[in-house]
């Protein structure tokens, strides 16, 4: 019927604004993860163009210090990032997996009753939707 497929549309649509969203926030996590990375690799850069002076003067301890802090913070934007793109991959996966189950849930619900030329039709159709999806 068409309010089944009308919920698993919206399913769908709902999914997809989801994976919209933490799109943008992988892409807000990447830029201040850009702006640690390339402060470290400068601190690194500086270093290594002075190594004779940093080695004369016994400061490899400040510099590995400071490169540690940086280092630090580096990772905690790659844990952010990384938990936003799997949380991401995670919902992208789910559309092709749960939109048959609220189709189908919503279809009994309602009262149909489901004969099997009903739900292999369906299910041929949703199998093609999640190759689709898929590749």
């Amino acid at each position: 019927g068409p309010v089944p497929a009308a919920l698993g549309l919206a399913w769908v649509l709902l999914l997809v604004g989801v994976a919209t969203f933490m799109r943008g926030r992988q892409t807000m996590a990447e830029r201040p993860m850009s702006e640690v990375t390339a402060g470290r690799m400068k601190v690194l850069s500086t270093m290594l163009s002075t190594i004779r002076g940093v080695k004369l003067f016994a400061w490899e301890d400040r510099y590995f210090e400071s490169l540690s802090r940086l280092r630090e913070k580096e990772l905690d934007y790659i844990l952010r990032l990384n938990c936003w793109w799997f949380s991401g991959s995670v919902v992208g996966k789910a559309v092709p997996i749960t939109t048959p189950l609220i189709a189908f849930a919503s279809f009994a619900m309602l009262g149909n009753q489901m004969s099997l030329a009903d739900v292999f039709a369906a299910n041929t159709i949703f199998v093609q939707f999640r190759h689709n999806v898929d590749t």
